[in-house]
């Protein structure tokens, strides 16, 4: 399993902050990256307050996956722990990138802002969540999508003609195709891989196909590829 990256930085402004700035906080999704090594950069920004010594500020991560509706806090290195202005400062600002994310699923940052007096105790407070990160499924969907059987040019062989197809984002490694026909032995074949987002036609040698029994085609029966969806692996016809 891979682990999320971090990378942090922190930026204070020294001039003097407005009174209408009072106590005021926002975040914000400056960056989603959804290519090979998807990623998400955010950033939070903090106003000093006339009663407040100290500012400071701690990110969540969080994600929601495909089918839930709540967001649920997701562990990375960095997170989960206060970052602190130095004193005097009128603006505090501090950016969060996150590597390696997984998807499909939507990532964002919950923030928590807090001003503290010169004793350390807490006079404000504030809470603000970012807009998400969505990251789609990169992972392949293979799908046998149609099957054509002609009599074979050996006696007691038919030809099987295969189509099959990549519907995902991401490329299948090799995997294994697999004919049965009726109660008979079942054919293997190696397919060396299929590119996202293509298709390929196979010829498979294999035995007759009588009337009334069913020849069906199978695409990585053992589940090597991980798969967006594993419902349309198969398809099965009639005999002609």
């Amino acid at each position: 399993m891979r682990r999320l990256g971090i990378l942090a930085g922190a930026a204070a402004l020294l001039a003097f902050a407005p009174p209408a700035s009072a106590a005021t906080a926002s975040v914000a999704l400056l960056e989603c990256e959804r290519g090979e090594s998807p990623a998400a950069e955010f950033e939070a920004r903090m106003d000093a307050s006339p009663a407040a010594a100290r500012m400071q500020m701690r990110f969540v991560l969080q994600a929601r996956w495909p089918g839930r509706r709540a967001y649920r806090r997701v562990a990375a290195p960095g997170f989960g722990t206060w970052a602190s202005a130095d004193p005097g400062v009128s603006r505090y600002t501090y950016t969060r990138r996150v590597e390696n994310l997984i998807g499909p699923g939507r990532y964002r940052v919950q923030v928590r802002f807090r001003w503290l007096d010169a004793a350390g105790r807490t006079v404000a407070r504030r809470k603000a969540s970012s807009r998400a990160c969505r990251l789609p499924d990169r992972r392949p969907d293979l799908r046998v999508d149609d099957v054509t059987i002609e009599p074979g040019a050996v006696a007691g062989q038919d030809r099987y003609f295969v189509l099959l197809r990549n519907r995902g984002r991401g490329a299948a490694g090799a995997f294994d195709l697999v004919l049965s026909v009726g109660d008979l032995a079942p054919v293997l074949v190696r397919v060396d891989g299929l590119a996202a987002r293509r298709e390929r036609e196979l010829e498979i040698a294999g035995p007759v196909c009588e009337a009334g029994a069913t020849a069906t085609v199978s695409a990585d029966p053992a589940n090597a590829v991980p798969e967006r969806s594993e419902t349309d692996n198969a398809l099965a016809v009639a005999c002609p």
